[in-house]
């Protein structure tokens, strides 16, 4: 699962950025800290999507709440 995931978090299409974020969210929410493995990568590629000039705004916003759904559900991975 995690290589698809990077895979998509890689991706230059919009449309495939916003929906692996929306994946993300919903992976996170249902397994809680059994995802913790695979957030890192997962963050940096989210940070990335968040960083990169190239992405709009349609794209930033699921990229925001993936993000803070993290946050919600994993907080000890900041620690």
């Amino acid at each position: 699962m995690q290589q698809y995931i990077e895979f998509a978090l890689n991706s230059d299409d919009d449309e495939i950025l916003r929906l692996v974020c929306g994946a993300i969210s919903d992976l996170v929410a249902v397994m809680g800290e059994n995802i913790n493995n695979f957030l890192p990568s997962i963050m940096q590629g989210l940070f990335n999507i968040l960083k990169s000039g190239r992405n709009n705004k349609s794209t930033i916003i699921p990229a925001l709440d993936a993000v803070t759904t993290v946050c919600a559900h994993s907080p000890q991975i900041f620690e």
